[in-house]
């Protein structure tokens, strides 16, 4: 393993359909000092078997029952044989200069907790370029100045563009496990409480949104999530990278909250809504959006909303 600099982690669940398209991305990088390690999360496809069928020695793969995206990527990061871990979902994929782009980036900026990439959104009709805002526009990148404050749109972190040290995703306490609602926002907020993140303008990744058994793509889930409870402690805190941000945070807490609210509504659980309303009006933001949904809470019934992000 000395000659390996970087192991990249892939999770894997019932991906049959694009799990070769993942890996074939992989084998392409400019650079080659890499180990891939797949984690099967109990797939019930023949995702695995395709996976061992590409027979490239780089490839390790491990089998565990099936517990979730967080689960495997906390088993991935904890049995990499290197201080740099990449991510990478099995139903996206990289484009051949990413590893490159992400290493150059971490010898620019080595006081950065994560190394990041601009990434690009694959859909029915075709490439959608992102709009990211409040990043550095240096075609060689840069630190994000008020990382918060990037997340109110496409948050510039996901779970296939990133390089990090593996000690720093422990130490902030890897993904939250049985958590599906932005449970790697989570923990890219917690990383940022601590440590500056870099980025790169240049679309490195493709984010295949219209993918099978996206786990964004399935049912509302109410009132609580891991990352509610990260911001409302990253809005009182003092530590770190919060100073000098904390208005940045209120308002990302604020959007969360109303999209919790949303899901609420959804389910027909109007109570938890009218209270997630209530305190996202208390962060001082998104007052109209706040007095809209608590009009809809008044009305009897589940209904439903659009949502275009990850927040």
């Amino acid at each position: 393993m000395s000659s390996i600099q970087v192991t990249v982690v892939i999770p894997l669940y019932n991906k049959a359909g694009e799990i070769r398209r993942c890996l074939d991305s992989v084998f392409a990088q400019s650079v080659t000092d890499f180990s891939v390690l797949v984690v099967d999360d109990g797939s019930t496809d023949d995702g695995p078997a395709l996976v061992e069928a590409a027979g490239n020695s780089r490839v390790s793969v491990i089998r565990q029952a099936n517990q979730g995206a967080s689960s495997a990527r906390n088993r991935g990061i904890a049995e990499s044989g290197t201080e740099l871990v990449a991510l990478l979902d099995a139903d996206d994929e990289w484009k051949p200069g990413f590893l490159e782009a992400v290493l150059t980036l971490r010898d620019r900026y080595p006081e950065a907790g994560l190394w990041v990439t601009a990434y690009e959104a694959m859909t029915g009709t075709g490439v959608e370029a992102l709009e990211f805002r409040e990043v550095p526009t240096d075609p060689a990148g840069g630190i994000i100045e008020d990382f918060f404050a990037s997340m109110l749109k496409w948050s510039p972190v996901c779970s296939s563009n990133v390089l990090g040290r593996r000690e720093v995703f422990q130490t902030a306490g890897g993904f939250p496990v049985h958590d599906t609602r932005a449970e790697d926002t989570d923990l890219w907020v917690r990383i940022a409480m601590q440590h500056p993140v870099a980025f790169l303008p240049d679309a490195q990744v493709v984010y295949h949104r219209d993918a099978s058994n996206r786990v964004s793509n399935e049912k509302r889930y109410g009132a609580n999530s891991a990352l509610a409870g990260t911001l409302r402690g990253a809005a009182q805190s003092s530590q770190g990278q919060v100073p000098g941000h904390r208005r940045s945070i209120q308002k990302v807490l604020a959007k969360h909250l109303l999209r919790l609210a949303e899901d609420c509504i959804a389910l027909g659980q109007m109570t938890d809504a009218r209270r997630l309303c209530g305190e996202a009006a208390g962060q001082r933001a998104y007052w109209d959006k706040c007095l809209k949904l608590y009009v809809r809470t008044l009305r009897s019934g589940p209904s439903s909303s659009s949502r275009n992000d990850d927040l």
